[in-house]
């Protein structure tokens, strides 16, 4: 299942790739409504992205449909990539790191299947602590707006409130916590 997954990731990246509707958006441009990202009111193919003042990518967003799919990209204005994700079909799905001020992996997981209505399966969570990554076991994301309202799933959420996320375990304790 997760070769076929693989398959069509790849094969939707060349499609996007070699697609002449394929675009670039500013995320300024960006709306978002019923779970697809809109520009002008049509559903967007290619990329989104935003840019700092001093013109270094901000972020960049495969986009298929109107759904995020591919790889997810958010930088610091120094150019160094800060968050590493991938998507499919608006559901994160497979590797998902965040890094340091340093440019090291500081939180690396991968997520996999919903968990029956109780959020997305984190596997393998490891945080560093100091100059190690440090094995956490696996565990359930949530992510949570800057207006403080909670998500289970990744496809409720439009990329506007995913920054701020936290882990918890299958009993409930807490793993990881990023705000």
């Amino acid at each position: 299942m997760k070769y076929l997954l693989s398959c069509l990731i790849a094969v939707s990246l060349f499609l996007i790739n070699s697609s002449p509707e394929s675009q670039q958006v500013l995320l300024s441009d960006v709306t978002y409504s019923e779970g697809k990202y809109l520009n002008d009111g049509r559903e967007i193919t290619g990329e989104i992205i935003d840019y700092y003042e001093n013109d270094k990518l901000r972020l960049r967003y495969g986009v298929v449909s109107g759904r995020l799919h591919g790889d997810a990209l958010t930088f610091n204005d120094q150019g160094q990539v800060t968050n590493k994700r991938t998507y499919i079909l608006n559901k994160l799905f497979g590797e998902f790191i965040d890094f340091n001020s340093e440019g090291k992996e500081q939180v690396k997981f991968k997520v996999d299947l919903n968990s029956y209505q109780k959020g997305e399966i984190v596997l393998n969570l490891e945080i560093r602590k100091g100059k190690k990554m440090k094995l956490k076991g696996d565990g359930v994301i949530y992510f949570v707006s800057n207006e403080g309202e909670e998500f289970k799933f990744s496809e409720e959420v439009s990329i506007f409130d995913q920054t701020k996320y936290y882990i918890n375990d299958e009993k409930g304790k807490l793993l990881y916590k990023n705000f």
